[in-house]
């Protein structure tokens, strides 16, 4: 800190006509009006220094002021450190068992996490943790807690393992930045619906579906969200008709089938309509492994469309990203058949797609085989 080094030299006597002759006066006042010149310069350099040393001083005090405060805010943690070390110490169980009048301090367990009662309550049964402000939010403890309908993903729900017993919905979620960035859960679909993943606003998730079986473990940075899926098995998910039935009256390129073999699971949803034709529609995301062979008394084209909208174009010339598959017999008794694994949208239509109307009512040669193999 700057120190004040300027000395202010004394005056000389005062000039007094009372008491001195006028040659003592004319004396002392020459002597005390030069005295003043070079006290003015004195007195200039003294107020420099000081002003200099008032600035130290208040920036001093201004640090002083925020050191104050932080020491002050390092206390209320400190204090909260304490309240939050006394209630893991005073843990009372389960708060769905207690009853009465409960004094502040104490923790409970709740809806998998743990709570700090913040002020003394005549009952406790009426103060719900989460719901009355008399309880203060502890941290989550990795519980299993069982859904079967949206419920806000919020910021209690933090290291939970949230199940989901039944039905489709969509999935919402607190603002990210309110979850924060070491925010995370684990997510299990455990009934047969599909679950959307839908996070607040316009933020992100880069996952949005997750089907039947599968578990999701869900991170948030503070402003969008990443996940890493586990897969259940697949399980049996096909579906398997035979037996050609001609072609849709309005959808006239649109084989259809008698017989329906087989069908499991609920990966995939088979239709057959006089006016439409066949149509199997996907209802979970994944790969899919589809064969289809057929017949007919003359030279055709066979082959299978992906949500094609050509439903009266031959399969020869729809467009072409809508053509998954395409095969040719020359005559009857030629067969022909076309197979391959591909990647499936959740919602997208496969169709058993031709060049013309076939005529083949084999329950052998006429076939259609569509099996969810992987995810």
């Amino acid at each position: 800190m700057t120190d004040i080094t300027q000395v202010i030299t004394a005056l000389p006597t005062a000039p007094n006509p009372v008491t001195q002759t006028p040659d003592q006066f004319d004396t002392a006042a020459t002597a005390f009006v030069a005295a003043l010149d070079g006290m003015v310069t004195e007195e200039n350099t003294f107020g420099s220094q000081a002003n200099v040393l008032a600035g130290e001083v208040n920036v001093n005090a201004a640090t002083a002021t925020t050191k104050a405060s932080e020491a002050s805010a390092s206390a209320s943690a400190s204090a909260a450190s304490a309240v939050t070390a006394a209630g893991v110490a005073n843990y009372a169980g389960l708060w769905s068992s207690l009853t009465g009048a409960q004094v502040a301090g104490i923790s409970v367990a709740h809806l998998g996490s743990f709570w700090l009662l913040l002020e003394n309550v005549a009952d406790v049964t009426i103060e719900v943790p989460g719901t009355s402000t008399k309880w203060g939010y502890a941290f989550g403890a990795s519980q299993l807690e069982e859904r079967a309908a949206n419920v806000e993903l919020v910021a209690e729900d933090n290291g939970q393992i949230i199940k989901i017993t039944a039905n489709t919905f969509t999935q919402t979620f607190d603002a990210a930045e309110n979850l924060g960035t070491n925010w995370s859960i684990t997510y299990y679909n455990g009934g047969t619906g599909i679950i959307t993943l839908d996070p607040d606003a316009s933020e992100v998730i880069d996952v949005t579906t997750v089907n039947p079986g599968h578990i999701v473990s869900i991170f948030c940075d503070g402003a969008a969200f990443k996940t890493i899926v586990s897969a259940a098995p697949i399980g049996d998910h096909s579906v398997v008709v035979t037996t050609g039935n001609g072609m849709g009256s309005t959808n006239t390129k649109i084989r259809r089938f008698t017989t329906t073999q087989s069908s499991s699971g609920t990966a995939i949803t088979y239709a057959d309509s006089a006016t439409l034709g066949a149509s199997f529609t996907i209802n979970e995301t994944g790969f899919y492994s589809i064969l289809y062979m057929d017949n007919n008394s003359s030279a055709a084209y066979n082959g299978v469309s992906l949500n094609s909208s050509e439903l009266t174009t031959s399969i020869l010339t729809i467009t072409a990203a809508d053509r998954l598959l395409i095969a040719y017999f020359l005559t009857n008794g030629n067969n022909a058949a076309g197979g391959e694994t591909f990647y499936l949208t959740a919602g997208d239509v496969i169709r058993p797609h031709c060049n013309t109307a076939l005529d083949s009512t084999s329950a052998i040669y006429d076939v259609f085989r569509i099996r969810k193999v992987g995810v």
